[in-house]
């Protein structure tokens, strides 16, 4: 895995730290493309010797409508470790799981959650076992360490280039730092953009991130065999109310890098008090970053 080595190591601490008998979560959080589920899952790799008695994964669709039923989760970790017969209830369903793996230590990685109600039935009692959960929320219900994923820094972004197209292609370090900027160094923008270097071989990069600074084109390139980046954004989009979704059409329309409250209560015709706890939603929604109050 390219990067990630501090935020490694921090879900090491935190599924490894005294908790006092209580179960170990680490919560990893961030915007879509950001790279949730592979740093979980590379920390689950990794740790797996750490809990000789299995893992269990768990999609949970947060980032869809509907996310997945935490019943519905249950039942497959139920049949995964041998439960034959199912209870009908999702309280009756934790109660058989929880008591099923008492004395085991399993890792267990609940993967894009929606809310903190969706994964608390899913928790296992047993402070032997520990559990991963990603998500575009920051779960603040949840305890244990949470650690928010924000872009690749400069060196971790160049060498995932590096090692995706072994560089040159007549790339200065300029192009190279102009097309880490303009991917906002997000690793799914990166990967993408290497993708496309790869597959067109007569591209360099010098034209590609000539094609990345054209607006009208950028979500386009960064669109490869069914990947893309323009998904998450909608994904995150359509999970706004109805009043955050207008609020972010204003401020994308407004063609701006920073915007203040007292702007947002303008483009929305609103006061500060009414536009403060939409622009609290788009941060959540990893769409907006706050910069200063």
């Amino acid at each position: 895995m390219i990067g990630r080595a501090d935020q490694l190591a921090l879900i090491q601490r935190a599924l490894t730290a005294d908790a006092e008998g209580h179960l170990p979560i680490a919560v990893l959080s961030g915007p879509g493309g950001y790279g949730k589920t592979t740093l979980a899952t590379e920390a689950a790799h990794r740790m797996r010797a750490d809990y000789p008695d299995g893992q269990l994964y768990a999609h949970l669709s947060g980032s869809q409508l509907p996310p997945a039923s935490a019943g519905d989760v249950l039942a497959r970790f139920l049949t995964f470790i041998g439960i034959s017969e199912m209870p009908a209830t999702v309280d009756a369903k934790a109660e058989v799981f929880r008591a099923a793996v008492a004395g085991k230590r399993l890792l267990i990685v609940l993967d894009d959650a929606a809310t903190t109600a969706q994964v608390v039935p899913l928790l296992p009692g047993e402070p032997g076992c520990a559990v991963i959960v990603t998500s575009r929320n920051p779960m603040p219900g949840l305890g244990g360490g949470h650690i928010m994923l924000g872009p690749l820094d400069q060196d971790e972004a160049g060498e995932l280039i590096r090692n995706r197209v072994g560089v040159d292609r007549n790339g200065t370090p300029g192009v190279l730092k102009r097309l880490i900027k303009l991917c906002g160094g997000m690793p799914l923008a990166l990967d993408l953009a290497c993708a496309r270097l790869a597959t067109h071989r007569h591209w360099d990069l010098p034209y590609l991130v000539g094609r990345l600074a054209d607006i009208d084109q950028r979500l386009s390139v960064l669109s490869v065999d069914g990947r893309d980046v323009r998904t998450c954004f909608e994904l995150g989009y359509q999970l706004l109310s109805p009043g955050g979704r207008a609020l972010m059409r204003a401020i994308g329309n407004l063609g701006v890098g920073e915007t203040s409250a007292w702007t947002a209560a303008a483009l929305a015709d609103s006061t500060v008090g009414e536009v403060t706890p939409l622009l609290d939603e788009l941060a959540a929604a990893h769409l907006l970053t706050v910069t200063g109050t």
